[in-house]
């Protein structure tokens, strides 16, 4: 497997009080897969596997033929930063980014399964926060919300989802308190509510 990524940001100050930021990746990921033995649902020699009935049936796993894979992706992401006052800020951030399936998710399936084409995750999301800074006190809260498409997972059955969808929402908060110079008080709460939807029962019921 082999990765380039190349990535560039760019900032841009508005005003005193008011920042953007921009950046944008590419991720060009090439997967070359040898298989070494034999092709197919069989025993790596060839042979087949044997139930408990001593009759041929398939083995568990598929092992794909040779096949070269290739997963180009762009991400970006626009943010900015508004301080409205001397120790609060209001920020945030819409991003777009991929994950290409790994080499599990492609090359290794069960054997009622096919060798089809796998997209890479899509993961867009959205946040807004309020950021503090005082001498003692330092505070950040956020909420956000998130979908993923082509989201991969094994279901019940061992079998591979390539079509899932999730969508995210939820708020975090961190606060830290300095009690002394030595000693420092810090509270992180968080919450989320998360949702995962697919074209067929992932407990094959």
């Amino acid at each position: 497997a082999s990765t380039i990524a190349p990535y560039i940001q760019g900032d841009w100050q508005a005003s005193d009080v008011l920042k953007f930021t921009a950046s944008i990746r590419f991720d060009a990921t090439e997967y070359r897969y040898n298989n070494l033995i034999a092709d197919g649902t069989s025993k790596a020699d060839g042979s087949s596997c044997v139930n408990n009935s001593g009759e041929a049936t398939p083995c568990l796993y598929l092992r794909p033929s040779d096949s070269d894979d290739h997963f180009n992706n762009t991400s970006t992401k626009l943010g900015f930063n508004y301080q409205f006052a001397d120790e609060t800020a209001l920020f945030g951030a819409w991003s777009q980014g991929f994950r290409a399936p790994q080499t599990t998710d492609l090359y290794r399936l069960q054997n009622q399964q096919v060798v089809g084409e796998i997209d890479s995750e899509e993961i867009n999301s959205v946040e807004i926060g309020l950021r503090g800074v005082s001498d003692k006190l330092h505070y950040e809260a956020v909420i956000y919300t998130m979908t993923k498409n082509n989201f991969f997972f094994r279901d019940a059955n061992g079998l591979n989802v390539t079509d899932g969808k999730t969508s995210h929402q939820g708020l975090e908060l961190g606060v830290n308190y300095d009690l002394s110079q030595s000693l420092n008080l810090a509270i992180n709460y968080s919450y989320g509510e998360h949702e995962y939807e697919f074209d067929r029962p992932s407990s094959g019921v």
